[in-house]
């Protein structure tokens, strides 16, 4: 006997729920229809479709009388990435598709884990960590890397005083860019070395690039759902464009309050492998504290961190370019995610980004940028690297997580 009227009603409001919640937790487009479908077909609606579109999703499915019925619903935004509200919608999803859960109790639960948010500490700490560990990837001074864990939370103190005012993304990223790079400005006006300032200030404009959206957009392209890849990547050129607006603004400024800075020097780092090592870990670690993550995504975190930075060391070692060696690294980690996230409680997409971010982010190609824009020698060369790298990287996660569907034979949008 199928379902009532009313039953498929309510296991319709259900799965746009659940879409919608995976949608603006940080799953692509596909990942997020795909699990809705899943739960539709487990509700005794096995017509049922789900169709993203950007921010917006459309559920429809036939009803007992014959008639076709749909529900629309959208997101604020699909620039978050919430590990742990993507951990807790995981578990929803696998009760819902094992038969444990029926739809008046997903939406209650899909509401608890939408309201599933750290406290700012806990994500600042994160934050904090993982700027002290890239800079210290970056450079071997210590000054240079303490200025950077120390301009993070009062980036990140800013952004929180500004969230009230719901400022566009565009302006909001100018805004932070420029904060940045001015306390750059009043710590070398102070004294501090400018190759240190230089290095904390591009740490931490590196660490404004929403990566998370990068391969977002990837995804979606790569999955055919161009709508949702232009809407991904509208809201990253906002960011990007806002990132360089600000950034260009601060350097010319440099060149007015700094007129006879000297040639800026920099401490290349000379970590041996164990200490890239380590620092890629906490890196990892850090990272995961900063999206949200709990105790039990850390030494997933710390694993995929280590495996991130001995693949780049020994593809480095090979000679391969920085993009190149960024995007098979992104590659094996999608790869090993992919196979973690089969009996993990987190998707491919959080093991994956945790991972990459603390070790593969081009911060040192960026510094050089910047120390040639300031002793005005050409710079292009080092910023197409970085933006290079940087599309490497979501290019080589979504061809890991394609890899990886094919040994698994699994649907690459439910790894």
């Amino acid at each position: 006997m199928g379902n009532t009227d009313e039953q498929n009603g309510a296991a319709l409001q259900a799965v746009k729920a659940l879409g919608l919640a995976l949608l603006e937790a940080g799953r692509s487009t596909r990942g997020a229809t795909n699990k809705a479908e899943d739960a539709a077909r487990a509700w005794g609606l096995p017509h049922a479709e789900v169709h993203g579109m950007g921010r917006t999703l459309l559920v429809q499915s036939g009803c007992a009388n014959g008639m076709d019925v749909s529900t629309v619903g959208s997101v604020g935004s699909v620039d978050n990435f919430n590990c742990d509200q993507m951990k807790r919608l995981r578990a929803v999803s696998a009760d819902i598709e094992t038969g444990q859960m029926g739809p008046t109790e997903a939406i209650r639960e899909i509401a608890v884990a939408t309201r599933l948010h750290r406290s700012w500490l806990w994500l600042t700490a994160g934050g904090t960590l993982l700027a002290l560990c890239v800079a210290l990837q970056v450079t071997s001074s210590l000054l240079a890397a303490v200025f950077a864990a120390l301009i993070y939370p009062l980036n990140a103190g800013l952004r929180q005083l500004l969230a009230p005012l719901q400022i566009p993304r565009l302006f909001l990223m100018l805004v932070q860019s420029a904060f940045i790079g001015l306390l750059g400005i009043a710590a070398a006006a102070l004294g501090l070395p400018l190759g240190d300032a230089v290095v904390a200030v591009a740490v931490n404009w590196m660490l404004l690039v929403p990566l998370p959206q990068v391969i977002g957009v990837v995804v979606d392209s790569v999955n055919g759902d161009a709508h949702a890849a232009h809407v991904r990547l509208n809201s990253l050129a906002c960011a990007v464009g806002g990132i360089l607006i600000g950034a260009a603004a601060v350097v010319g400024l440099a060149g007015v309050i700094l007129p006879d800075a000297p040639t800026v020097s920099l401490e290349l780092p000379t970590l041996p492998w164990f200490g890239v090592l380590i620092f890629c870990v906490l890196g990892a670690v850090g990272n995961a504290i900063a999206n949200s993550g709990g105790n039990d995504l850390l030494v997933p975190a710390a694993f995929i961190g280590a495996g991130a930075a001995l693949c780049s060391l020994a593809l480095g070692h090979l000679g391969l370019p920085g993009a190149w060696s960024a995007g098979l690294t992104a590659a094996v980690l999608g790869i090993v995610a992919a196979f973690w996230a089969h009996r993990s409680a987190y998707s491919a997409t959080a093991l994956t980004l945790v991972g990459l971010t603390g070790a593969l982010l081009p911060g040192l190609v960026l510094v050089q940028g910047l120390r040639a824009v300031l002793d005005h020698t050409p710079s292009y060369p080092y910023f197409l690297e970085v933006a290079g790298t940087v599309l490497a990287l979501g290019v080589g996660t979504s061809m890991g997580f394609a890899i990886a569907a094919h040994l698994l034979r699994k649907d690459p949008h439910r790894v």
